[in-house]
């Protein structure tokens, strides 16, 4: 059996030393580690890539690869290649990191300042989202009508459920907002919930 580990936003760890992946603990060959760089980089580089325990799976895979998608850019590949080799990208995930841990606390702080006892949301170590859990005396249904009429990107995380019911939460990215960005979107999250309490 094979485990797949797909790490696509470990470079984002706030507190403590980086985790180990289970592909760099693995003692057997039986992990297939894959990451991209649309989230460490820009959404617009469609690069990824894969490790691979042995060279037979790499063949195999290589094949596999030539007959379904040909389509890998190979400028966008070289240009990535020697900004790696040129030590650009270690230098841009340490700025990023700095700067999404400080709109992580924004985040926190303001939906405590604006939505405390209404939407608890605990910094997390490490990502690029939180998770805001909903007071029960909030209902569901409308603040999600609210929330699409104010135009806000907010995702309910019952909509990644099929068959587990899921406790009622929101999830907040943060990545890509300045502080004033973060400041309006809190402010308007606050007057749905508003308009949403049982």
């Amino acid at each position: 059996m094979w485990i797949l580990e797909d790490d696509y936003d470990s470079e984002f760890r706030y507190d403590g030393r980086p985790l180990a992946s289970l592909q760099g603990l693995d003692k057997h060959g039986k992990v297939i580690y894959t990451g991209t760089f649309s989230k460490v980089m820009f959404p617009g580089l469609r690069l990824a890539y894969i490790v691979l325990p042995t060279v037979e799976l790499v063949n195999k895979l290589s094949k596999v690869k030539a007959i379904l998608d040909r389509q890998s850019p190979i400028m966008d590949q070289l240009i990535l290649s020697q900004f790696i080799e040129e030590g650009h990208f270690i230098k841009h995930v340490r700025k990023m990191r700095l700067l999404y841990s400080e709109r992580q606390k924004i985040l926190v702080e303001l939906m405590n300042e604006k939505l405390g006892g209404l939407i608890e949301t605990p910094a997390e170590p490490a990502g690029m989202n939180l998770i805001g859990w909903l007071n029960p005396s909030i209902d569901t249904i409308k603040l999600r009508e609210e929330i699409q009429k104010a135009n806000l990107n907010i995702a309910f995380i019952e909509d990644y459920t099929i068959q587990h019911k899921a406790a009622a939460g929101i999830k907040l990215g943060y990545t890509a907002l300045s502080k004033y960005k973060l400041k309006i979107g809190v402010e308007k999250l606050a007057e749905c919930v508003e308009k949403s309490i049982l």
